[in-house]
């Protein structure tokens, strides 16, 4: 039996130094954290005589998951929320006969030529009855975003019920995760926040200086076409 004891041992010892020399076992990285896209909109304090406070209680409140819809647009296809997933979508609640809305529509227009272009989406929704009337305004104001509508009275259409619209027109904006980052009836306080998060304006072109010349009194002037 002793013989058989410092082999036994020298195992023993053998196991225990090699299981101390195995590098610890490191937990996993945890995932990177994904900046939250509503951070960046810090959204200016509200005036008593707002006309947010008097037209926009029922609208959602930023946070909130924006619902998903799928309305038949004026071209015949189908316009959902989803179609803009990945962007910042501003969602224009309007209709032809809404004398506001006609006002505020070139207002909506140059948001548009403003922040297309810096990855924010544009997209309307119609409370008209009536699609020649609808189709005769798009085609008068020129509006180049997607329309899309029920073809009901406004206040019976489902849209309007899920998103709180009681007045228009109305305006959501909606990040890119698919969430309510603002709800307002001003075409003012909606540009505001388009500014936040709208990406940079394209840089000019650089200076390059081919494409200038030396003239007589020695001054640097662009070069002319030839």
């Amino acid at each position: 039996m002793k013989r058989h004891t410092i082999p036994m041992l020298l195992v023993v010892v053998t196991t225990t130094l090699a299981a101390c020399m195995q590098k610890p076992q490191q937990a996993p990285p945890a995932p990177e954290e994904k900046p939250d896209p509503l951070a960046a909109l810090q959204l200016d304090t509200l005036d008593e005589d707002s006309l947010d406070l008097k037209y926009a209680t029922e609208m959602l409140r930023p946070g909130t998951a924006a619902p998903e819809f799928a309305l038949p647009t004026l071209t015949g296809d189908t316009l959902r929320l989803s179609d803009f997933g990945g962007k910042w979508l501003v969602l224009d609640f309007w209709a032809s006969w809404c004398p506001d809305c006609r006002q505020d529509v070139p207002n909506i227009q140059r948001l548009y030529e403003t922040y297309h272009d810096r990855g924010i989406a544009f997209a309307a929704i119609s409370f008209d009855t009536d699609r020649e009337a609808w189709k005769k305004a798009v085609e008068q104001y020129a509006i180049p975003y997607p329309q899309a509508s029920e073809l009901r009275k406004f206040h019976d259409t489902e849209i309007a019920a899920a998103y709180g619209v009681k007045w228009i027109p109305s305006l959501y904006l909606i990040s890119p995760d698919g969430r309510v980052a603002l709800g307002t009836v001003l075409s003012s306080r909606m540009e505001r926040a388009l500014e936040k998060v709208a990406k940079p304006k394209p840089s000019e072109k650089p200076f390059d200086p081919r494409d200038y010349e030396i003239d007589e009194d020695g001054a640097l002037r662009p070069r002319l076409p030839r």
